[in-house]
């Protein structure tokens, strides 16, 4: 596994979460799932409006989720988003959004299988 291609979720940290929070953990994980269901969404209107501040804003919350809950891939591609929203220019925002779309669907069937598991 190399930096430029994190898991898409980190056994290690749910396996931690899994031990730490017991029953709370399917909530969590299903917590997470509907938060990431409204960001998509509104990262795509911010960023099609130009408010690079905004989607800034929608990744860095996207990216501290994703990163607590071992989402690693999607938590990457979310402070590339934040970085772009924080320095003003979304110009090359689109392709950063795709891939993060992509590895978001992932993600989600990932935890899905996890909380099935």
């Amino acid at each position: 596994m190399s930096a430029e291609h994190p898991p898409i979720l980190d056994p290690t940290v749910l396996g931690e979460l899994r031990e730490l929070l017991e029953d709370a953990y399917g909530d969590l994980l299903q917590n997470f799932l509907d938060d990431l269901a409204e960001q998509l969404p509104a990262m795509e209107e911010a960023l099609m409006r130009g408010a690079a501040m905004t989607l800034g804003q929608i990744a860095h919350k996207l990216k501290s989720a994703s990163g607590s809950i071992g989402a690693l891939r999607l938590s990457a591609l979310a402070f590339e988003l934040e970085q772009l929203g924080k320095s003003g220019d979304v110009s090359r925002a689109l392709p950063v959004l795709a891939q993060l779309e992509a590895v978001a669907h992932d993600t989600q069937r990932a935890i899905s299988a996890e909380l099935t598991a």
